[in-house]
């Protein structure tokens, strides 16, 4: 059983609130059922939620470190710890209600593949078992159980999608004044959205490139599903060979299957290309975290990357009659619409000649299913 411990009732408002404006989105407001089945294992997982006074410092938490969701090592039960409203200025106020609903998004993501993953008790990928370990996948030797190579990867996608996610249950649920949808969010960059800054928030164009680049519909609204009382992230559309499949791979392996989104990934780039890509954006995300600059060439080969996965996965999708051209047309153009964006916002400018190096690699230049062929 959970216990709980605030020193004012806003900040016992603040837990609540931060809980449901995750579990509204995952689940809907119109599935109770859904709710509490979740909020039962909530309850044997999470043994504590402490929300301290503001100035509070104790071992996982001070200034630069307002919130912290942890697995206690002594019995691998997590820990949700942040900083509340009590002792604060008004000032702080939108940074506190973020900061907690993202230390809140870190529990679901760590719980939910307890119950849905696919892989339970991991895959072997090039003789190393991979598992969904605390919104991660943990890297061990499959004989000895011990920790190799990095241990962990997708620690840049975990992180920024608690930020994306925490932004769209604010906006949705919690904010009296905020026009932007769960789709404005998807679809620019992180100063419109009208919510707090963080560390995270310079890598959540990348990440919104991700979800594009793993969408199966490009013509679904998430806001009028959220608005319906449904969740948004394990939803499924019927493809044009009739079979069902995610609306995104992204959006639900992120909390549901971490696994589903390397398998995905790996399918058209090769056995271990997920991990690979992972480990180089872990390493960007930590050396900015490190206040080392970012150079845009950087940030280029993730742009460069990602057309390539959506090229392939279009391409065998319409050779498979799996999905039909406007269908392919509707996730390129989403995808193409962040990416223009991002030259912006990176300041990393293509040349033609890479756009158009894009484009042969798609195998595609005559026809209207290349990424990067609208231009």
């Amino acid at each position: 059983m959970t216990r709980y411990y605030y020193t004012s009732a806003e900040d016992k408002k603040l837990a609540e609130q931060s809980f449901n404006n995750i579990a509204w989105l995952v689940f809907g407001k119109n599935n109770p059922d859904k709710i509490e089945a979740f909020m039962e294992l909530f309850k044997s997982e999470v043994k504590q939620v402490n929300v301290f006074p503001q100035g509070t410092i104790t071992y996982h938490l001070n200034d630069t470190t307002p919130g912290i969701c942890r697995q206690d090592k002594s019995d691998k039960k997590i820990i949700i710890e942040m900083l509340g409203y009590s002792g604060s200025n008004s000032d702080q106020h939108s940074f506190i209600q973020h900061e907690a609903t993202h230390e809140f998004c870190h529990s679901f993501a760590d719980l939910l593949p307890m119950v849905f993953s696919n892989h339970p008790e991991g895959i072997i990928i090039d003789g190393i078992s991979c598992k969904n370990s605390m919104g991660l996948i943990e890297e061990t030797d499959p004989e000895t159980g011990e920790l190799v190579g990095r241990h962990y990867y997708g620690k840049m996608f975990n992180e920024t999608m608690m930020d994306i996610i925490s932004s769209m249950g604010i906006n949705s649920f919690d904010s009296s004044n905020s026009d932007k949808t769960v789709d404005d969010i998807l679809r620019t960059e992180h100063a419109a959205w009208g919510n707090s800054k963080t560390g995270y928030s310079m890598f959540t164009s990348l990440t919104r490139l991700a979800i594009a680049a793993f969408s199966n519909n490009g013509f679904i609204n998430y806001q009028n599903i959220v608005n319906s009382g449904h969740g948004i992230f394990d939803i499924t559309t019927r493809m044009k060979n009739g079979e069902l499949y995610r609306a995104n791979d992204f959006l639900y392996g992120i909390l549901f299957d971490q696994l589903h989104i390397q398998r995905e990934f790996d399918r058209f780039m090769g056995e271990g290309s997920y991990r690979t890509f992972c480990e180089y954006l872990d390493d960007l995300f930590h050396r900015s975290l490190g206040n080392h600059r970012i150079e845009s060439d950087e940030v280029k080969l993730v742009m460069n990357l990602l057309p390539d996965f959506l090229n392939r996965k279009m391409n065998y999708y319409i050779q498979q009659g799996i999905i039909d051209q406007s269908g392919a047309d509707q996730i390129i153009g989403n995808f193409n619409q962040i990416w223009n964006s991002m030259q912006i916002e990176y300041d990393a400018y293509f040349t033609d000649s890479e756009i158009s190096d894009i484009i042969e690699r798609s195998g595609s230049s005559s026809s209207r299913t290349g990424v990067r062929d609208n231009l």
